[in-house]
């Protein structure tokens, strides 16, 4: 996602300009057509025009979707002349091509689904007179894996307004801070999972509803969005969309397997949803990751149950970890890579739990320059530079398989948020998944890709000692402050640059959620945020004289104090007291005998930014 202002931005390498300059430059030579094994055609003497186009699923992909479309990316929807599509058990495929909306390509939509088991071969021919060609497999599928059902709720551990009883989020602890602090604060509190090694994997202990939050940078509450029963939210960002700071966060439901059933979300600076990015191909977008890019396009990861090539007892159902690139305004697959076709089974961590195995668990996913991708995989506890055009691994840090030499101070175990900027890589080490090997803490490795070493920065651990057995999150801030969310514990810290007496990762900020919740991830990030609701009011009467007045106005970011009108109706109200905002619900005691009251809104120079609606209090 491109994280604006407190945040890493995230861009894809290779710019469409830069695509068509490249497509032109190969007008020459004779065209090469390859086997049906490899995507990309080479020349004798030079780059060929099919040697820009990448075709999905990828050569050697074992288990695509029976529902898979072809991805053509790379070059214009007009020169692709022609596509076919054979099962080795279903024949051929009739279909229709759907451009992509940047003009650098079209998905080949097949009218029927493939068949479960099949080898399949496409062929792309393309209006120069290049012809390319792919093979992959179809995927034996399983059972999906159930929703969580998680009940219960801990009253004593969420917020209640009297202006808004519906809301319910969680109590927010703050145990350091600073008031020199900028930026909100966003995280997605969710129940914290409990992870068994056996019979029953995850296990929780829910405080409340789940949703999404953005505090002050004191550590107040600011917006809470609330999810109904049995869905959650994750992945809470600052980004840009169409040329207009916006936020972005995942939505949908959790299964008993680890991963989540939903849609990316979109918003403007009002809360309104204004783009939906669902997963392609059969796939439903997973819980991990949403990162949104300057062209249009989303990242987006899915998981794929499916039986290598049956599912029993012995041979339990595996959990592919699949990753797409969708075009946000036509909804259709670009890329697709699968981590089956390309990590070793037996570059895992974890064995089988709860009647399935999953060996990768994407969690985060960056594109970087010159048309690579950074992935991390938890279950490997590795990362991994992959190349988008052909989908091979160009390094790999960490893991089993290292392409650097690694100290046992830059070693990690089941990290999360892995991001790459030059050499320098952050990611938050949860060190525990169990088993656990060390304290979780944010890390910063300098990479040599000269030497192939990996070499520690600096390290961020929370004082007390904490360990996470899940998710998890680390940003770098721009004065240099390091924010890092510290997983399925219950805290979140924020780390100077340069503490007390020059020592640098001194803890300056600290909170925690109540018992049982933790969070994925958090960020902090400059926001501005303007509902198009009004504030809400509420009034009580305490006795003839006296009326307690409670005004909120849930996402509102510049609201500097509340003004309370009073009078006999809605139309004779005048302004009787005044109080500065004090977190989401301000109560304001007001001295008065009328009835009828109302609350305006004010910004730091007293303009008033919006009124609520008149309630009465008899």
């Amino acid at each position: 996602m491109d994280r604006l202002g407190y945040g890493r931005t995230r861009g894809r390498g290779t710019s469409a300009a830069g695509c068509r300059r490249l497509l032109h430059s190969l007008r020459r030579g004779p065209l090469l057509v390859l086997a049906s094994s490899v995507a990309v055609v080479i020349a004798a003497a030079a780059p060929t025009l099919a040697e820009a186009v990448t075709l999905s699923p990828m050569p050697g992909t074992p288990d695509a979707s029976p529902t898979t479309q072809i991805s053509i990316l790379g070059t214009s929807p007009s020169n692709i002349a022609s596509v076919s599509v054979s099962g080795s058990l279903s024949g051929l495929h009739a279909g229709q091509l759907e451009a992509y909306s940047n003009g650098q390509g079209a998905s080949f939509v097949l009218n029927t689904p493939l068949t479960e088991g099949e080898e399949v071969r496409a062929v792309v021919e393309l209006g120069e007179g290049a012809v390319i060609e792919d093979s992959f497999d179809v995927a034996h599928l399983s059972e999906p894996s159930p929703r969580i059902e998680a009940p219960g709720e801990k009253p004593e551990d969420q917020e209640h307004f009297v202006s808004e009883p519906s809301l319910r989020p969680p109590k927010v602890k703050v145990n350091v801070a600073d008031p020199s602090l900028k930026g909100d604060i966003f995280l997605d509190p969710l129940p914290s999972p409990i992870i068994h090694v056996g019979n029953k994997l995850l296990e929780f202990e829910p405080v409340g509803p789940n949703g999404l939050m953005i505090l002050n940078p004191e550590g107040k509450l600011l917006w809470w969005k609330q999810f109904p029963h049995g869905y959650v939210g994750s992945n809470l960002e600052l980004t840009s969309y169409e040329g207009q700071p916006a936020l972005a966060w995942w939505q949908g439901t959790a299964t008993e397997a680890a991963y989540g059933k939903g849609e990316g979300v979109i918003a403007n600076t009002s809360y309104e949803p204004i783009a939906y990015i669902r997963a392609g191909n059969g796939y439903e977008a997973d819980i991990h990751e949403l990162n949104i890019t300057p062209q249009g396009t989303a990242f987006v990861e899915a998981y794929g149950s499916v039986c290598l090539p049956v599912c029993s007892p012995s041979q339990p159902p595996v959990l592919d970890s699949v990753i797409q690139e969708i075009d946000i305004h036509t909804g259709l697959v670009m890329w697709e890579w699968h981590a089956l076709g390309h990590v070793p089974l037996s570059d895992t961590e974890v064995e089988a739990a709860d009647g399935v195995f999953d060996p990768y668990h994407v969690n985060s996913i960056q594109p970087l320059p010159e048309n690579r991708i950074l992935i991390s995989l938890r279950d490997t506890s590795a990362i991994y530079d992959v190349d988008l055009g052909s989908g091979s691994i160009l390094w790999t840090l960490g893991g089993k398989d290292s392409s650097f030499a690694m100290k046992p101070a830059t070693r990690f175990y089941f990290q999360h948020d892995a991001r790459l900027q030059g050499s320098k890589l952050t990611l938050f080490d949860d060190e525990a998944g169990p088993p656990v090997h060390g304290l979780s803490r944010g890390l910063v490795l300098t990479l040599s890709f000269a030497k192939k070493r990996a070499l520690l920065s600096h390290q961020y651990l929370r004082t007390p000692a904490t360990v996470a057995v899940a998710e998890g999150s680390a940003q770098q801030l721009p004065e240099g402050n390091f924010m890092v969310g510290f997983g399925a514990t219950p805290y979140f810290s924020e780390f100077s640059r340069r503490g007390a007496g020059g020592k640098r990762g001194q803890m300056i900020f600290d909170a925690e959620l109540p018992k049982g919740d933790g969070t994925y991830r958090v960020f902090r990030f400059p926001w501005t945020g303007t509902p198009k609701t009004l504030p809400a009011i509420a009034a009580e009467r305490e006795s003839i004289n006296d009326v307690d007045v409670y005004a909120s106005w849930n996402g509102a970011t510049d609201v500097s104090s509340w003004e309370v009108l009073a009078g006999e109706d809605a139309q004779s109200l005048t302004p009787v007291a005044s109080a500065p905002w004090n977190g989401f619900e301000t109560k304001i005691s007001v001295p008065t005998t009328e009835s009828t009251f109302e609350v305006r809104a004010l910004d730091g120079k007293g303009r008033v930014l919006a009124t609520s609606g008149p309630v009465s209090a008899p």
